[in-house]
């Protein structure tokens, strides 16, 4: 049997720990050179004496306990054995990878009779040996969690390169749509641009315009007659003023007078030219009130017979006294006014209504104060210039027929500029038929030698249109005398169908049938006559009257219109007459079939009819007209 072991723990010798005693190696070992083994031999080396080293060596003298002491286990490892591995503070955790473990105290009973520092050697020694070899168990540790992490960092690898192709994916995109955007971008940029300069550049005329010229409620305040003459008006004209004054200044730059400055100075003038006469009128208004305002002392006893006859008195007196008014300086500026008037005038028709409204105007004097007037005078003057140029006009238009000839069409229509002749015609006859010359030519009115009327001025139109006519068919008369004489015989046509419509029209007006005649063709055939304007019972019975007078009162041989056609064979007028008494005849007819209708509702129709000439019966109205019924076949 061997001895008890003792439980006390050993006494450290520090004697040989001390570095007196430990001799120096001639070569640095291995171990010499880890830094843990140098740490070691620097504690041990160091200074033992105080009582934390004295302690931290007891402790590990109870971990690695000298080999003279035999037993098997101390006091405190069978407490820690009794109290399990969680009861020892200085034993860590067996589930940590990472806790240290110490080696177990010696089970075996050790050798007895080791010199002395064998022990501390031996101590040294399982210590640097058990720190080695958790430090390669920590390493390998570490190896196999770094392995993991360099799994997972190959992973977050390949997550980068997708990503990474993406991103030079997207870039490329991006790279594209930049450089197909690029116009686009270029484009709105100068469209900023130009945004900008427009902006600047109406801001700047904005205000130029503010500057240069008036607003809407100065403009009317000067020309318009619901605003009267008050300061509003006249700030206005000072703004003008000053705004003529500002573009003298502008017009007298380097670049001298500009269109702007020139319209700015036009518009002004005009504008103040309005405002002295809005002035004017208004001054003329104020005085005349000032004289219809005051007070007129009449006798009480005056009676109505003794100013009557004081009042015919005067009017006779100033009836004699009118041939004797000097009118030398209103006649002068007439005269210069309506010549440069007439000679500016290019067209026919209108040189044509300036004679006739000069001629008419001259008749009217000549009745008012006598043909020797000095008004009178000056207004046959101007009428002879007038017609001078009118017929100037006319005989220029007629050289231009003649000037450019060219064979007919091969259709043997009636060619262009003789239409357009014929439509000018048409335009005079219906200025002259709308005048009131008409009726003084046709009531007898001696007119002088010279004067001119609408005989001459027919003449002066169709003689150059028939004179182009036959020139035209002499060119072609080397194809045939047949075709030139259809081509003249269309030309005429044309000539005498212009006349016909017109004839037409004037005597379907005077006949009372034209306004019924136009309801008739315009009304919704869905709408009874009878009920539209104009065209009722009674009215229709006014319409029947007014041609019953028409027909007393007809001639159906001729007509004084076409008294003035000078044609070479008198049966044109009477022809173009015929033709236009036919046409009026079918109106009738006309206005009688759509009377008799059922669908217009008039009450009575046969006693409408038949209560005016021609009684609403197709042969009594050709024969009161004068028109054969084979002509009316025809």
């Amino acid at each position: 049997m061997s001895s008890p072991i003792s439980l006390v723990p050993p006494k450290l010798n520090t004697q040989y720990l001390s570095s007196s005693n430990r001799k120096p190696s001639s070569t640095a070992s291995p171990a010499t050179r880890n830094p843990l083994s140098l740490r070691i031999y620097k504690v041990l080396g160091a200074n033992f004496d105080d009582p934390s080293t004295r302690e931290a060596f007891e402790a590990l003298v109870e971990y690695y306990p000298p080999e003279s002491e035999a037993h098997f286990t101390t006091k405190h490892d069978v407490s820690k054995a009794a109290a399990g591995a969680g009861s020892d503070s200085d034993t860590e955790d067996e589930n940590d990878p990472w806790a240290v473990r110490w080696p177990a105290r010696a089970h075996s009973i050790p050798a007895v009779g080791l010199g002395p520092g064998t022990t501390a050697a031996r101590a040294r020694q399982s210590l640097q040996r058990d720190v080695e070899g958790r430090l390669a168990d920590g390493g390998k540790k570490f190896l196999e969690a770094f392995g993991e992490v360099d799994k997972k960092l190959d992973v977050l690898r390949d997550h980068v390169q997708v990503m990474n192709s993406q991103c030079e994916a997207m870039e490329t995109r991006l790279r594209t749509t930049n450089q197909s955007c690029k116009y686009l971008l270029e484009r709105a940029e100068g469209l900023r641009a130009q945004q900008q300069t427009t902006s600047t550049r109406q801001e700047i005329i904005g205000l130029f315009l503010d500057r240069f010229t008036l607003s809407a409620a100065e403009l009317e305040a000067i020309a318009s007659r619901d605003v009267p003459v008050g300061k509003q008006m006249f700030d206005a004209m000072d703004k003008l003023e000053r705004i003529r004054e500002d573009c003298r200044v502008l017009m007298t730059g380097e670049g001298g007078e500009t269109k702007a400055g020139l319209d700015i100075m036009s518009s002004t003038s005009e504008q103040l030219e309005e405002g002295f006469q809005k002035l004017h009128r208004w001054c003329l208004f104020e005085f005349r009130q000032l004289g219809r305002d005051a007070h007129v002392e009449v006798e009480p006893l005056m009676t109505e017979a003794r100013l009557h006859a004081e009042d015919l008195a005067a009017y006779h007196a100033q009836s004699n006294y009118m041939p004797t008014i000097r009118l030398e300086k209103l006649c002068t500026p007439l005269k210069v006014r309506v010549q440069q008037t007439i000679r500016s005038q290019e067209g026919s028709i209108t040189s044509y209504k300036i004679a006739n409204l000069l001629e008419f105007y001259m008749i009217i004097m000549r009745r008012t104060v006598g043909e020797e007037a000095i008004l009178s005078r000056a207004l046959t003057e101007l009428t002879e210039i007038a017609y001078t140029v009118f017929f100037d006009t006319l005989a220029a238009h007629g050289r231009s027929l003649l000037r450019f000839l060219h064979p007919a069409e091969d259709d043997l229509v009636a060619p262009v500029s003789l239409r357009d002749a014929a439509q000018v015609l048409k335009e005079i006859i219906a200025v002259y038929d709308s005048s009131l010359l008409r009726d003084e030519h046709q009531g007898g009115v001696a007119l002088s030698d010279e004067m001119q009327n609408f005989d001459t001025t027919l003449a002066a139109m169709v003689d150059p249109m028939l004179e182009m006519c036959r020139r035209m068919a002499g060119l072609r008369e080397r194809e045939g005398k047949w075709e030139t004489a259809i081509f003249m015989i269309n030309c005429l046509t044309y000539l005498q169908t212009t006349l016909t419509e017109e004839h037409f029209e004037d005597m379907l007006n005077e006949s009372g049938l034209e306004g019924i005649y136009k309801h008739i063709n315009s009304k919704d055939p869905e709408e009874p006559l009878s009920r539209l304007p104009g065209a009722s019972g009674l009215e229709l019975t006014a319409v029947l009257t007014s041609f019953d007078a028409f027909l007393s009162v007809l001639d159906p041989i001729s007509s004084p219109r076409l008294a003035l056609l000078r044609a070479p064979n008198p049966r044109i007028a009477t022809r173009i007459h015929q033709a236009a008494l036919e046409r009026v005849g079918r109106v009738y007819l006309r206005v009688v079939e759509e009377v008799r209708a059922p669908k217009n509702k008039y009450e009575a129709p046969q006693s409408l009819l038949g209560s005016r000439r021609p009684f609403g019966q197709e042969a009594v109205l050709w024969q009161v007209l004068g028109v054969e019924n084979s002509g009316v076949n025809k």
